[in-house]
């Protein structure tokens, strides 16, 4: 989209304040289209009468022609008055570009495709990962299950005392107890360990 960029002095320009109403509007309503256009300010006689509704659109012609605000061309008009305040075809093209690059970012961004995001403002083109599940808050570590032959804590193999486990697993709980750097996370391998060794607990921990 482009802009008209109107000086808040324009609209008391003397040429411009001496011109009907009808006339004065048929000038910026040419800014607009020709800025739409990227026509750097030519107006060609074929799209005049689509520019405006003015009933008198010819002699209003007239009137900013010889106001100065017009120049005659050869396939119709140029703008003069207001024209170096707008954006020129160049600019205007672009400013189009910028626009659909952004655009296409956005839509990528939302698609979770963010190769041509900004890394200042994006999350994930900071830290980009094949697993858009990873971008989550890291879970809590599980601590090791003691291995038994039946199904839960207490296989078949069960004795008196609390399943029979291969000793290294007692290890491993005793090693992430010791380890643990959350009070939280070793309070959690603290409650497995005395929930599935009992007394063993003192043991594998001095281990």
């Amino acid at each position: 989209m482009t802009w008209v960029k109107l000086d808040d002095n324009a609209p008391d320009d003397p040429t411009f304040v001496s011109l009907p109403r009808g006339v004065r509007l048929l000038h910026l309503e040419a800014l607009a289209w020709s800025n739409r256009h990227a026509a750097g300010g030519r107006i060609p006689i074929s799209a005049l009468f689509r520019i405006s509704d003015e009933p008198k659109t010819s002699e209003a012609v007239e009137r900013l022609v010889s106001a100065g605000l017009w120049e005659a061309d050869p396939d119709g008009w140029r703008l003069v008055w207001l024209l170096d305040d707008q954006p020129t075809p160049d600019e205007i093209d672009k400013a189009r570009e910028r626009n659909r690059r952004k655009q296409k970012r956005h839509r990528d961004h939302l698609r979770g495709d963010h190769s041509g995001c900004d890394p200042k403002w994006c999350k994930a083109a900071r830290n980009p990962v094949t697993d858009p599940g990873s971008n989550d808050s890291p879970s809590r570590p599980d601590p090791p299950r003691p291995v038994g032959k039946g199904e839960g804590t207490r296989g078949d193999d069960a004795g008196p005392d609390g399943p029979v486990v291969a000793p290294n697993k007692r290890r491993e709980l005793a090693r992430a107890i010791r380890e643990a750097p959350d009070p939280m996370i070793r309070r959690r391998f603290l409650n497995r360990f005395v929930k599935d060794y009992g007394h063993l607990y003192g043991h594998e921990v001095a281990a």
